[in-house]
């Protein structure tokens, strides 16, 4: 059937659209962390480092769920892969067989353009490219010290 699809509840929360005479009563959500874990065992300091940016964003925005989890470890481990093979694809994209003297694709930049697929599929998901992030519009929090609410209260 045809139709689009239907937004998660958390954006309609977040849009501040959602109706409660149209949500299911026994809908599944997934658990609220308190507070941003811990990275998983075994993640080198490059890794460790890329994990506490994403996920303490992930987590102050409350699209953070303990679901999400093994999702953000491997959107770690494809950006640490596209990070450690960068040098190797940026000095040779292109390398010649020596014995025929043809010119292939260096096998780190095939290595490269999969992880950063995976990683933009995975961000995506997350709201972490631009044009993810245009899809969840979320409202402006009311801030009383901000221009418009000083113009209103005079």
């Amino acid at each position: 059937m045809g139709g689009r699809n239907k937004k998660p509840l958390e954006q309609k929360e977040l849009e501040g659209t959602i109706r409660e005479d149209r949500q299911l009563e026994n809908s599944f959500s997934p658990s609220e962390l308190d507070k941003p874990p811990d990275p998983p065992e075994g993640f080198n300091h490059d890794e460790v480092k890329i994990w506490h940016g994403v996920v303490d964003e992930l987590h102050h925005g409350k699209i953070l769920k303990a679901t999400d989890l093994p999702l953000v470890i491997e959107m770690v481990r494809s950006l640490c892969l596209m990070n450690s093979l960068w040098d190797k694809v940026r000095n040779e994209p292109v390398l010649t067989n020596p014995n025929t003297g043809n010119l292939y694709t260096n096998p780190a930049a095939t290595v490269y353009n999969a992880a950063f697929i995976r990683f933009e599929k995975i961000a995506g998901q997350f709201g972490l490219s631009p044009s993810t992030r245009q899809k969840i519009m979320v409202p402006p929090k009311e801030d009383d010290n901000s221009p418009i609410n000083l113009i209103d209260n005079l």
